[in-house]
């Protein structure tokens, strides 16, 4: 097997690129590999999406992940799985599997993590592929060094992911300014393969959103965009999308009584038609409302302005009746996808 990313690194996608990558979080569902798959080859050659295992993934997920990202890099995080189950070898049969099936995928390690997991990582980390992901905290930052020097990694060979998670709580200028902080203080900028800074602006649920049109501030976007342009080195970007980073699953029965939502990213912002429960006494038909979030989102002028864009297509497909409305997971796809595509369509 190849090794595109060395390639890369030689063209210049590190700390000093000219460009910047993007960074999705998704998890490892059939609804986030399809979001990846209708995008366009001209929107995937920035990206880099880390899947992250959740508690039991599909067995579609390996060959559906195959047919959908080949000749493309990204990478496995699978210790939600591994502190779920205490075991690595969901993560050790899906980076293998993967593998087999000639994709460039790489493990994520997270800082300070269970030495069982590391030791699974390092399976997939030798010689021939020496890359991996490392994920760290802001607070973790000052002990990096010492943890990769214990673990004998090459930062030369390491995408280093900052994360500051769920930053929503947190957004202002005294946050912002220990981020911009962190950063800077980072050492040696330039011996890192990358570094990603990540966040997550998106809530758990839309329980805080009013019934009908709402706007939602991508604080993750925004946090990166004010950090960014003064730190000496390239910063790539990185989010969780339209989902929450907390990747425990939601009882089925919360899931019969969510309001029937429809996210869609703009500039700086989604916009998010909330809809009534598709079940009980003020129900209406999922169909009827998802038609209804379709037809305001065309009208909508922010809509489009992103070439090529398959959830855009779907949407005025739905609205004009072309096609059926689908259900839940189709308008994660929708989401996920318009916001992967617009993203990458905004980066520098």
């Amino acid at each position: 097997m190849t090794d595109p990313l060395s390639r890369a690194t030689r063209n210049g996608i590190g700390a000093n690129a000219k460009t910047c990558r993007y960074l999705p979080l998704l998890r490892s569902k059939v609804g986030e590999v399809t979001a990846l798959e209708k995008l366009p080859e001209t929107s995937r050659e920035r990206l880099f999406p880390i899947i992250q295992l959740v508690t039991a993934p599909s067995p579609s997920f390996v060959p559906k992940m195959a047919q959908a990202w080949p000749g493309h890099p990204l990478a496995i995080d699978g210790l939600f799985n591994f502190e779920r189950h205490r075991s690595a070898a969901t993560f050790v049969h899906t980076m293998a599997a993967l593998r087999d099936r000639d994709l460039d995928v790489v493990p994520v390690i997270e800082c300070g993590a269970d030495e069982q997991y590391v030791s699974a990582c390092n399976r997939f980390v030798n010689e021939r592929f020496p890359r991996l992901v490392v994920k760290v905290s802001l607070g973790q930052l000052a002990s990096l060094g010492d943890w990769l020097q214990r673990n004998r990694w090459d930062p030369e060979f390491i995408d280093l992911i900052v994360a500051t998670d769920y930053v929503s709580h947190l957004y202002g200028n005294p946050f912002l300014e220990f981020v911009r902080n962190s950063l800077r203080a980072l050492p040696h900028p330039d011996q890192w393969r990358a570094i990603t800074l990540v966040g997550a602006a998106a809530p758990a649920d839309d329980g805080s959103l009013k019934d009908g049109r709402n706007e939602v501030p991508r604080l993750d976007w925004l946090m990166w965009r004010r950090v960014e342009s003064d730190l000496g080195y390239r910063l790539n970007f990185g989010d969780f999308a339209t989902m929450h980073p907390d990747l425990r699953e939601a009882p089925s029965v919360e899931l019969v009584k969510a309001r029937v939502s429809a996210w869609y990213c703009v500039k700086d912002k989604w916009i998010v038609w909330k809809g009534t429960a598709a079940t009980g006494g003020s129900a209406q038909p999922l169909a009827q409302q998802y038609r209804e979030h379709a037809r305001r989102l065309c009208a909508d002028p922010e809509f489009g302005g992103v070439p090529d864009c398959w959830a855009d297509q779907r949407i005025v497909e739905i609205a004009e009746n072309i096609s059926k409305t689908g259900n839940r997971t189709t308008w994660l796809e929708i989401s996920l996808n318009r916001h992967i595509a617009f993203v990458e369509s905004r980066l520098p």
